[in-house]
């Protein structure tokens, strides 16, 4: 069976008619809806009429443009040498460039509108873009001239997006040496980082020895990387008046530095508890001083942990969905059958996983690095929970279907609680203590080593301010974060001191601080499974209303509409202490 995606929905091949015809005819209709545009914009008179064309002619651009970017983008994550697509990667940027002077002039026009809230209530069809409009009103705050905003874009390209392709080709490009059979092999990165996740102790340490090794190669021009883009993502955050990067990227994210703060605030207080859960398995293990960082994923409970095939995975996945939801279910057989989904790690390859939503087509592509683990089975349902988190926000304007990323963590964080709940129920004792164990291994990532990642990030942003720190002060960043992190549940003398290359959140041009947000989806998500558990009937239209509205508010907004509010220490407590009990069950069953 074919393993690779499918992207003909979007287009056959770059050199497909309808791709050339679009490609062709992309800078002419950006040119004349930013003509437009940029005349609409020199009167406040008919300005509901002007706002109901503006939304019409924009999501019909947008829509283009998408499909567009993502058979390029998509196309260079499975393969980064795709030469076709490197170029017409180069050409699009630059072409969309066009964009922003029309685009600057429209967010300026609207942060000149009086009493705009008042007049987008007064219409039924603009009300539904309320947040759309009041939050680009916000954004006029801080943004630059015309002339600087169009500088600004165009040095993007052969800066932060530069930088950031850099590290993306050099860390996919990446091979590990490994020996085997009395041979050297040159292994792809993304091959070697699923070692971690191997039942025999030598092949986890080998893999986790040689992925230090590599990175040595690229460690200097990685540093280079992000220096740059933190480097200039300061400057320009100064230059837009926020108060720091840290308050940037809240705004980002839509989300409060006080929810923020009381989050990581409660996380701190539960570290001792996921200590105590390492040390335990630490000594399960057999070592003395705490885990070793490649031991974070290893077993303790399997002799021989089962495997699946790609098949097998598939076919538990699609009975957990249809446990829960006949559209999620649906969804997930189309995903499946069309070819939604790019499996098996391969050199060139991005590493990790992710899902893209396709607007244009209304459907979404998932890439992943399939080994055959549970944690694998875990991974396809979280990623396939963003696609239904997609095909919810489809139903709205194109223009509505951008998720703050606390919340687009979801559904994700969602499947993979039906995963556990529905594996858990047909386990026995030994199966549940395993399973548990399972998840909070997994668990310890998405809250314990999300918040050595904060703590990393801020302290790049602060030595950044002054300095232009190497490789080794890179390195000695993140060890100082993982102990205040992981505490003494990771061994202090085998710490994994290139975490910073082998993540690409902190390469990503316009979204900084991109850890917290899972920390929260993680919990959030849990939080959402509790209410399942007490009324399912009453849950489900709730939750797809909940996903479906995500692009109409701030996290605050979104979340208080369904009645929760996050921004109290006691809702994070409730998630963390159910954590903390699986831990101590797991610790007094063995």
């Amino acid at each position: 069976m074919n393993h690779t995606w499918d992207l003909s929905q979007l287009y056959q091949s770059f050199q497909a008619t309808d791709f050339i015809h679009d490609w062709e005819t992309l800078e002419q209709e950006i040119q004349q809806y930013s003509d437009w545009l940029s005349n609409q914009c020199k009167t406040h008179e008919h300005e509901i009429e002007f706002l109901k064309e503006y939304i019409r002619r924009t999501e019909k651009l947008y829509l283009k443009i998408g499909r567009i970017g993502g058979m390029i983008h998509l196309s260079m994550a499975a393969n980064s040498k795709d030469k076709e697509a490197r170029d017409f990667s180069v050409g699009f940027h630059k072409v969309l460039n066009k964009l922003t002077p029309a685009a600057t002039r429209m967010t300026k026009w609207v942060g000149r509108c009086t009493e705009l809230q008042k007049k987008l209530d007064s219409d039924e069809e603009l009300n539904n873009f309320s947040y759309y409009f009041t939050h680009m009103q916000e954004e006029d705050k801080h943004s630059l001239s015309e002339t600087e905003e169009v500088l600004l874009s165009m040095l993007s390209n052969n800066g932060s997006s530069a930088w950031s392709k850099l590290a993306g080709d050099m860390l996919s490009s990446l091979t590990c040496s490994i020996e085997k059979n009395g041979k050297i092999h040159e292994i792809p990165i993304g091959v070697v980082r699923n070692m971690a996740y191997s039942k025999i102790h030598e092949e986890r340490r080998r893999g986790y020895e040689a992925e230090l090794i590599a990175y040595k190669k690229i460690d200097q021009p990685t540093s280079a990387c992000l220096n740059s883009l933190k480097g200039e993502y300061i400057d320009i955050t100064e230059k837009r008046k926020y108060a720091s990067p840290l308050d940037r990227s809240l705004k980002t994210h839509r989300i409060s530095e006080k929810t923020v703060t009381t989050l990581l605030k409660t996380v701190e207080e539960f570290l001792p508890a996921f200590e105590k859960f390492n040390m335990y398995k630490a000594k399960k293990l057999g070592y003395a001083n705490g885990l070793p960082f490649y031991e974070l994923n290893a077993s303790i409970n399997e002799q021989n942990p089962k495997t699946y095939t790609f098949e097998e995975a598939k076919k538990l996945v699609l009975e957990v969905f249809a446990s829960f939801d006949h559209e999620l279910l649906e969804m997930g057989k189309q995903a499946f059958s069309e070819r939604w989904i790019d499996v098996e790690p391969r050199k060139g390859k991005r590493n990790g996983a992710f899902c893209s939503g396709c607007a244009s087509i209304k459907q979404s592509r998932i890439l992943l690095n399939f080994n055959g683990s549970l944690d694998n089975i875990f991974t396809i349902a979280h990623e396939l929970g963003h696609a239904f988190h997609n095909k919810q926000m489809f139903k709205e304007s194109s223009l509505l279907q951008k998720a703050p990323m606390p919340l687009a963590e979801t559904a994700s964080i969602f499947n993979e609680m039906i995963t556990k709940n529905y594996l858990l129920d047909k386990s026995s004792e030994e199966e549940k203590i395993s399973l548990l164990t399972k998840d909070v291994t997994r668990t310890v990532q998405v809250v314990v080593d999300i918040y050595s990642r904060y703590l990393f990030e801020s302290n790049v942003f602060k030595a950044r301010n002054n300095s232009t720190p190497d490789a080794e002060e890179f390195c000695q960043m993140m060890i100082d974060a993982q102990k205040k992190a992981y505490l003494h549940g990771l061994d202090h003398s085998i710490l994994h001191q290139y975490m910073w290359i082998n993540k690409p959140h902190y390469y990503m041009p316009s979204l900084h601080f991109y850890n917290f947000p899972y920390t929260f989806g993680e919990l959030f998500g849990k939080s959402l499974f509790d209410r399942y558990k007490a009324d399912r009937e009453k849950f489900i239209p709730s939750y797809k209303a909940l996903l479906q509205q995500c692009g109409k508010g701030t996290v605050e907004q979104i979340t208080s509409r369904n009645g929760i509010e996050i921004s109290d220490a006691d809702f994070w407590r409730t998630s963390l202490n159910s954590i903390s009990k699986n831990i101590d069950w797991i610790c007094n069953k063995q």
